[in-house]
């Protein structure tokens, strides 16, 4: 048997078998071949060595937490960050040791992205990632502490959201009345529902004697797939204003799907973007608008007429905080309508 250092793993030779062994932790590789053998050593110690805290990599992190985060993502969002690891941090960060790199070394590098040209959105779509990384690397004690908490995020200018006008949504409505998708549109501006959730309804979902209508999957990867809703708020049964039961009414309930595509399949996000929504705005003499703008008009013609955050956000399935953040610029001001709010509760 070769004499080795401890920690350096052993190379010996077994006559019963008539083969060269390559050990270390465990672990053995066989070859006839004692040099093939001795490869197969160092290969092991190599492999050993970088499982080390202390030889960790950025760029080995990475790749280790998104196995495990995407567990938990859907496969756009698995997509977007993975994207930004391979374009962005593995090229600039992606060498230095996990052990060693410090918060100074990557405010530094954010200050490089943004001087670049790179937007505060994907630095900060960068830090998330970082973020997300360090606190895995933290819970498995391959550091201290997560180091990005001592890094400070670029500010990301919060943009007011588009809505469509109520004029807007008459034409829209109006013409919508002859498309076969009219329960399509009807839903998206009058519950607020996510295109994915509506293109991805059954007739089950829908409770004709009560009225409702149950958020159950969404579609996913541009609807090749269907996925679970966008968070845990999002499961929902709401109960649906006339106009939207008016308009299922009228929905072929017998396939699988409320919307299918001609093959009978869930339809692609994209094909119904570009052959039923656009040109439904285009034939209305309305805006090019995203799909989502309609999610948009619906929140914010409640939140002006003054219902809570909380029932709202209930009803779209979405966060309280999410929603004050996006529609805050409607909410400021509604301060004025607090004394006749409270003349009313007294009679005055």
């Amino acid at each position: 048997m070769s004499r080795r250092n401890a920690g350096d793993g052993s190379l010996y030779y077994r006559a019963d078998k008539g083969l060269w062994v390559a050990q270390y932790g465990g672990v053995y590789r066989y070859s006839k071949d004692k040099d093939k053998a001795r490869t197969k050593l160092n290969e092991l110690l190599t492999k050993a060595d970088a499982s080390k805290p202390e030889t960790i990599t950025v760029s080995t992190l990475l790749d280790q937490h998104m196995t495990f985060a995407a567990q938990n993502l859907k496969p756009a969002s698995v997509k977007r960050y993975r994207e930004t690891i391979k374009i962005y941090i593995e090229p600039a960060l992606g060498g230095e040791l996990v052990s060693t790199l410090s918060a100074y070394k990557v405010q530094e590098q954010y200050s490089k992205w943004l001087a670049s040209g790179i937007s505060p959105q994907t630095v900060y779509r960068c830090h998330t990632v970082l973020s997300g990384a360090f606190k895995r690397a933290a819970r498995w004690q391959l550091v201290p502490h997560n180091i990005i908490r001592d890094v400070e995020p670029p500010h990301v200018p919060q943009t007011e959201v588009m809505v469509f006008d109520p004029s807007e949504v008459d034409s829209i409505l109006s013409v919508a009345l002859s498309q076969p998708l009219h329960a399509v549109f009807v839903l998206a501006l009058c519950t607020g529902m996510r295109g994915g959730e509506i293109l991805a309804l059954q007739p089950a979902d829908y409770n004709k004697q009560d009225g409702t209508l149950s958020i159950r999957r969404t579609l996913v990867n541009n609807g090749t797939a269907i996925g679970p809703p966008k968070s845990k708020n999002s499961y929902r049964t709401i109960a649906l204003p006339r106009i939207a039961i008016e308009a299922l009414e009228r929905v072929d309930m017998s396939g699988k799907w409320l919307f299918p595509s001609k093959a009978g399949t869930t339809m692609f996000y994209h094909n119904y973007l570009r052959f039923h929504w656009y040109p439904l705005l285009k034939r209305a003499g309305v805006r090019r608008m995203h799909m989502h703008t309609c999610r948009h008009y619906f929140v914010s013609s409640l939140i002006k007429q003054g219902l809570p955050i909380t029932a709202i956000a209930r009803y779209v399935g979405d966060h309280e905080l999410s929603l004050m953040r996006t529609y805050a610029h409607l909410i400021n001001g509604m301060e004025s309508m607090v004394p006749n709010a409270v003349d009313a509760i007294h009679g005055a």
